[in-house]
């Protein structure tokens, strides 16, 4: 959240790359101390958002932030290989998966119909925005938990596992409880 503020106030970013950085992990290797799934969406960049630099977090994007067994396979691997801390489930305001969801599912075909599907899941009957928002990112969280292996580190106090959202006007990231 500290390098949320760095980011939100326009302050000088610490972890600027450079050519250092990238010959020292591509040496030793990526300790990211979280792992973040969150949208594909342009809009969202997520190391910028956190302020963070090679190798500190590890990024798993989505439409939607949708988790199937692909990305909670990654994610399992971010906690059990990488040793990452934290998993972050991150949603954001305005979301174009979202907004499809919700207003015009039955035109897509293909494997995106089954990305709008699991938000209109997600989201059940609300029709306002920024509430589904919230309930996707709290449905993903609950995805998160469907890994046994997440659940006993989670239980071991070895990792923790939180929803948020950032606000693409705004540009800070708050909490979902």
């Amino acid at each position: 959240m500290r390098g949320n503020e760095i980011y939100r106030q326009g302050w000088y970013h610490p972890n600027e790359v450079f050519v250092s950085q990238r010959y020292s992990t591509a040496k030793y290797g990526q300790v990211p101390q979280a792992v973040v799934v969150t949208c594909s969406d342009s809009r969202v960049p997520t190391e910028h958002i956190f302020s963070a630099g090679i190798g500190d977090l590890f990024v798993i994007r989505t439409a939607g932030n949708v988790i199937s067994d692909i990305e909670l396979g990654s994610i399992e691997y971010g906690v059990q290989c990488l040793g990452a801390k934290a998993v972050v489930v991150m949603g954001h305001s305005c979301c174009g998966a979202v907004r499809t969801a919700l207003d015009s599912p039955n035109y897509l075909s293909g494997c995106m119909k089954t990305v709008i599907q699991q938000i209109q899941t997600a989201i059940g009957v609300t029709n306002d925005a920024e509430k589904a928002e919230d309930l996707n990112i709290k449905y993903a969280v609950a995805q998160v938990f469907a890994s046994s292996l997440i659940r006993e580190y989670v239980k071991a106090g070895k990792v923790f596992v939180i929803g948020a959202k950032y606000d693409i006007k705004q540009g800070c990231v708050r909490l979902i409880e």
